[in-house]
């Protein structure tokens, strides 16, 4: 199981709605808050509704821009 967290933007927008993010999210996916201007997705991978196949693909049907945070890093 994957987990993911993305920072979603409207494009049409200055303001990103977390509410509007929320209606296109599946319910393995929610919206954790606001950092700035963008609104802070978490989620997993469940079956079908993955990150990469589905919910970034819904996201930027909505005119959303997408991007994903990458949160493993190395450690000495």
């Amino acid at each position: 199981m994957s987990f993911h967290i993305m920072k979603v933007r409207s494009t049409l927008r200055e303001d990103t709605d977390p509410e509007m993010v929320k209606a296109y999210l599946p319910a393995n996916f929610r919206v954790l808050g606001l950092m700035d201007d963008e609104v802070v997705v978490i989620g997993h991978d469940h079956l079908g509704w993955t990150a990469e196949q589905y919910v970034i693909p819904r996201l930027q049907s909505g005119m959303f821009v997408v991007a994903e945070v990458d949160i493993t890093e190395e450690r000495a």
